[in-house]
């Protein structure tokens, strides 16, 4: 199939399909479907299901002309925003109680939909064509007051739920796009040279004040709770419950030695001394199950998944088709930093899921589908005026 990218004719060659990058997401997959069979049995079935839907949609985002489905960019827009305020009312909470809304019921609680989860395909898809369709223009102060006014709305839905991780991750994949797109280094300086003193202002509020006056300033849009979180991550203390959970991640990776206590032997998994163990704290059953060379190979894979998709990126003829992937490269390298970091504790707590390891149907479908759009790109090549 033939498409115009500008002045420049672009076939998509379907012997281009990148099989590695596809091996290796299958080799990440396959690695989550028996971490989660050995530390939380209940799981492994469901991801193994899970994992051959996402195969299939991986295919059909693959083949079908990418640049058909982003023709309706603005309805994926106000689909996403839809869903973000339908789950603020119809929202179920988790099973222990806690108080958030952050999946829509489909057949009772059999089968749920997870909205930020697939707010970040969404804003890939607008964004990466909005910038395109502007890319002339992306330095003018209306486009990008814009892009930020577009990616907020999102954000700040998302955090009502609540969901900080999830509104962290859409961050993440906007300030990615945006520098693929060539912004003006004036731009970032600026942010910089306001970011360093909030950055002061917030270190001076936190110890000398226990973040009151920033939580003064956020209107209730931040929890007392994530604050707590930063506070317990700065002190440290072994009777404080918020941090028992990532001293017990610390304990559980630190005995797993180099090669682990063996699949179903971990203990402070199985005896549940660390909650979310399934999705957010999944890194600490891989280094209690299989050691340090379980996560260093973990690690491993998903950077040659981040390699082959800046290779897509870097070769890509289409502008539009970079975007898209520089927008994925940001969601897996944001979250599986933030996942590692927090089982090991090097930054402050908050859930986020490693991509393809961590249990949640809405993850593993809205990160496959990803994979697919890149892969998509990876097939495009210039055709020469010459040829047909």
């Amino acid at each position: 199939m033939d498409v115009l990218d500008g002045s420049v004719r672009i076939e998509r060659d379907i012997k281009s399909f990148d099989v590695a990058l596809f091996l290796l997401v299958c080799l990440v997959g396959v690695f989550g479907i028996i971490i989660l069979t050995s530390a939380f049995p209940q799981d492994g079935m469901k991801q193994r299901f899970l994992f051959i839907i996402g195969i299939g949609v991986l295919l059909v985002s693959a083949f079908v002309d990418y640049r058909f489905i982003y023709k309706f960019y603005i309805v994926y827009y106000l689909l996403n925003l839809g869903l973000l305020v339908i789950v603020l009312f119809i929202g179920g909470a988790t099973n222990d109680g806690a108080n958030v809304q952050r999946w829509i019921p489909i057949f009772g609680d059999s089968f749920t939909i997870q909205p930020s989860e697939f707010s970040k395909l969404f804003l890939i898809l607008f964004l990466a064509t909005y910038i395109d369709k502007q890319k002339e223009k992306i330095n003018n102060l209306f486009v990008l007051a814009f892009i930020l006014f577009a990616t907020g709305l999102p954000i700040a839905l998302v955090i009502i739920q609540p969901a900080l991780s999830a509104s962290l991750v859409l961050g993440a994949i906007m300030v990615s796009i945006l520098f693929a797109a060539n912004i003006n280094y004036k731009y970032i300086m600026a942010v910089l040279g306001v970011g360093i003193p909030v950055s002061a202002f917030f270190y001076y509020d936190l110890r000398f004040n226990s973040l009151k006056f920033i939580m003064k300033l956020s209107g209730g849009l931040l929890k007392d709770y994530h604050f707590d979180r930063i506070i317990s991550f700065l002190n440290k203390n072994k009777n404080d419950d918020l941090f028992m959970q990532t001293y017990n991640s610390l304990v559980a990776i630190a005995t797993g030695n180099l090669k682990g206590k063996g699949l179903g032997n971990g203990v402070l998994n199985n005896l549940g001394f660390i909650p979310n163990r399934d999705n957010d704290f999944i890194f600490s059953a891989i280094g209690e199950e299989l050691g340090f060379m379980g996560c260093v190979s973990v690690l491993f894979v998903m950077f040659l998944i981040i390699v082959k998709l800046f290779l897509i990126a870097n070769r890509s003829h289409s502008n539009l088709g970079r975007l898209i992937v520089v927008g994925v490269i940001g969601m897996f390298a944001f979250q599986a930093f933030v996942n590692a970091a927090v089982a090991t504790d090097l930054i402050v707590n908050t859930g986020m899921t490693f991509p393809f390891l961590s249990s949640g149907g809405s993850s593993m479908l809205v990160n496959m589908v990803c994979v697919g759009l890149a892969i998509n790109v990876g097939m495009e090549k210039p055709k020469s005026m010459f040829e047909g």
